[in-house]
């Protein structure tokens, strides 16, 4: 039996040396790879994985902080109190707010009021407010490698924007109706022109010189605690 077993590595051993081992040159220089190189290099297809981040990456704005000064900028853009020239990030079109994930939900009430306020100016291309189903902060912020995306917004120039607003469709849009009547009145009275105010005299009753005003008023103290001793003294006479 020790016989045996020792015979065994030798017939391995012998076997190996009979086996030849195939290269890829074996397999370039053979006819029938020669005759299939062409058609099985055009048929075959190799998926290449995206060079960096996605494009839509830098079209989204996230963050309760950073949303919120977005939409005060453009508010103040649309109004006229920013230069209009000046250059400026792109306009937001949708807002994702996890409103069921937020606690306290006071965090993000402010959002609705500063979409109405936008849209009441009447831009080109409204603001829609979307609310999230609760779990949608978690899906959110796993995608994006962050710990919490309590708020998303979405720039109108963002790639594939069309196919995320076909979802959408039904999300109405908020304005306020008394913001939209004070705007338009401003841009009435801002398209009539108007003399500026030019003011000739001015009348204060501040004392020129503050140093002198404040001895006048000492001296007068002294004054009144002199009068009230005289009197006090004319009294036990």
């Amino acid at each position: 039996m020790n016989r045996k077993r020792k015979r065994e590595p030798l017939e391995e051993k012998h076997t190996r040396k009979k086996t030849r081992r195939v290269t890829t040159n074996d397999l370039e220089n053979s006819p029938i790879a020669g005759a299939d190189q062409g058609s099985s290099s055009a048929d075959m297809q190799v998926d290449v994985a995206p060079d960096g981040p996605p494009a839509i990456l830098a079209h989204l704005t996230l963050g309760i902080n950073q949303v919120t000064k977005r939409l005060e900028v453009l508010v103040r853009t649309r109004r006229g109190g920013i230069d209009k020239n000046a250059s400026s990030p792109p306009a937001i079109r949708i807002i994702l707010v996890c409103r069921a994930d937020v606690n306290p939900p006071m965090l993000i009430d402010h959002l609705p009021h500063l979409v109405a306020a936008y849209n009441s100016t009447k831009p080109p291309d409204s603001i829609l407010l979307v609310q999230l189903p609760q779990g949608a902060e978690f899906t959110l912020s796993k995608v994006m490698g962050i710990r919490r995306v309590a708020v998303m917004a979405v720039n109108s120039d963002a790639p594939e924007l069309s196919n995320i607003l076909s979802l959408v469709t039904s999300v109405p849009v908020l304005t306020a109706s008394w913001l939209a009547a004070a705007v338009s009145v401003a841009e009435i009275k801002s398209a009539t022109p108007i003399i500026p105010t030019h003011i000739k005299q001015l009348r204060t009753t501040a004392p020129k010189d503050m140093k002198v005003a404040k001895e006048q008023r000492a001296a007068g103290r002294v004054a009144a605690k002199e009068r009230k001793k005289d009197k006090s003294k004319a009294v036990a006479k």
